[in-house]
């Protein structure tokens, strides 16, 4: 059971969102230290883990490139999906769409015009000029469904919850 149980949390979510990140060499010199830095960012295993990972970067190497910290972004975005259970975001620049885990979805969140349920996916229907921008708004979706800024936010989705599939309000 434990066995199965680790297999259910191995698990990443598929992010398209168009933008990557990395780590230049000359920001990091050393390819070992390079090395190293990717492997513990791919072990991390919360959002917080990241932002930790992120401070040592700086006190280390200092004031990171745009690419790192777009990489550092990426990663939160990825441990702030697997925390909340989206298996997929897909991001254009008409609308960002959640696509949850096992048919699970947030509840208690309020509905408004720019964001609701269409096909079994959460759809943030706001327009983006740019990957960035809408990393940024998929990081900040998803601390909504989180309870992180938003605390008092919970998104309801009807549908889901007459099948009674939805995960208890916090």
């Amino acid at each position: 059971l434990a066995r199965g149980a680790a297999q259910e949390d191995d698990w990443s979510p598929e992010l398209n969102i168009a933008i990557a990140g990395r780590i230049p060499e000359a920001y990091v010199a050393e390819p070992e230290a390079r090395i190293n830095l990717y492997a513990r960012l791919a072990r991390a295993e919360s959002a917080e883990a990241v932002a930790v990972l992120g401070e040592e970067i700086e006190d280390r190497f200092g004031e990171p490139p745009e690419e790192v910290a777009r990489l550092l972004e990426v990663a939160r975005l990825r441990q702030l999906c697997r925390a909340e259970g989206v298996a997929r975001i897909d991001a254009g620049p008409k609308a960002i769409a959640l696509a949850f885990r096992g048919g699970r979805a947030p509840v208690g969140i309020e509905i408004e015009p720019a964001l609701h349920w269409r096909d079994g996916r959460l759809i943030l229907d706001e327009p983006t000029e740019s990957a960035g921008e809408r990393l940024g708004r998929a990081i900040g979706l998803l601390e909504r469904l989180s309870g992180g800024p938003y605390e008092n936010d919970r998104i309801a989705n009807p549908s889901r919850a007459r099948a009674g599939r939805d995960r208890k309000p916090v």
